[in-house]
């Protein structure tokens, strides 16, 4: 798809400098989380001017960039078995498959950083996104699944895989835990780090909402001039009343004062800091959540039904 697009910009019958394709690779070589027109021209050896003959924006070459990464990728095929092996209920060939194609999602995103949430904010799919998806809901109906079905479990399994990456990946970049590793396998045996950001977040979301409470107070003062203060549970004081505003606010004040132990205590698991079976990076969490997922996923297999018969539709 993309040799189809290329371009010449030396004279006629010398090989061109710059193309569509390598424009793309410099991108991922400069790095999506970083990249700006002026590092890729330095990185090809050329001005703006000539990366603008070849691409409209930066947007684009963004696109490029992920849709030449997706095609590099090795996808996992469905292993040769026939259809009763595969469509068998205890047969477990599409777990193995999903979990081969979410392993290689994430080395594709370890190789380039800032590909997650480049993919994750592009306002269009990459060609090759499409291919994939399409050609992963083919595979997943030879094993067993309704089209429908196959489009839901494929669906989820990538849109978590790709939050949970640029999650972490936004994390452990703030933070440099990722030390000079791939963002995946950053160790995570230091608690004092996750509990940290997530205290860090406690703070944050109660400022917002010490904040938004103050806006309220002054709204409602605006409206009501001369009326008597805000109750002291409006104001984040103990609630006083039996009312339900009060009593709702006192039950939003104990999970604010359980909010930072539970935080640590989550913070512990993910750090590894509990017993055996807790994770030790974060693309060993991503595995445990993957299997929550695919553990639901058994009951929507339908083995043993027949293909949908679109042949019918089509004439």
């Amino acid at each position: 798809m993309i040799d189809g697009m290329e371009r010449r910009a030396g004279r006629v019958g010398r090989p061109a400098r710059v193309s569509r394709r390598s424009i793309a690779e410099a991108a991922l070589e400069v790095g999506l989380s970083t990249l700006t027109l002026t590092s890729l021209a330095h990185r090809l050896g050329v001005d703006h001017s000539t990366l603008y003959r070849h691409v409209a924006s930066r947007d684009d070459i963004v696109l490029l960039a992920c849709d030449t990464a997706i095609a590099r990728m090795d996808w996992p095929v469905v292993p040769d078995a026939g259809a009763e092996t595969l469509e068998a209920a205890g047969d477990t060939a599409w777990r193995t498959y999903l979990e081969q194609a979410v392993e290689r999602v994430w080395d594709m995103y370890d190789r380039h950083p800032g590909l997650a949430t480049a993919i994750h904010h592009l306002r269009a799919a990459p060609g090759q996104v499409v291919l994939r998806f399409t050609g992963a809901i083919r595979d997943l109906t030879r094993m067993g699944f309704a089209e429908a079905e196959a489009v839901l479990v494929l669906d989820t399994v990538l849109d978590i895989a790709v939050e949970s990456y640029v999650g972490w990946e936004r994390v452990l970049a703030v933070t440099g835990a990722a030390g000079g590793r791939p963002h995946s396998s950053a160790l995570l045996d230091d608690t004092t780090l996750p509990a940290a950001m997530g205290r860090g977040l406690l703070t944050l979301a109660a400022e917002g909402m010490a904040a938004a409470g103050e806006a309220a107070e002054h709204a409602a003062d605006a409206e009501s001039p001369g009326t008597d203060p805000a109750p002291a549970s409006r104001r984040g004081g103990p609630a006083h009343s039996a009312g339900a505003p009060d009593a709702l606010h006192a039950r939003e004040e104990e999970a604010q004062r359980d909010a930072p132990g539970t935080m640590d205590r989550v913070s512990a698991r993910l750090a590894g800091d509990v017993p055996p079976g807790s994770a030790a990076t974060p693309r060993d969490w991503w595995r445990r959540k993957l299997a929550v997922v695919l553990d639901g996923a058994v009951g929507l297999r339908s083995p043993g039904s027949p293909p949908p018969d679109r042949g019918a539709s089509g004439r």
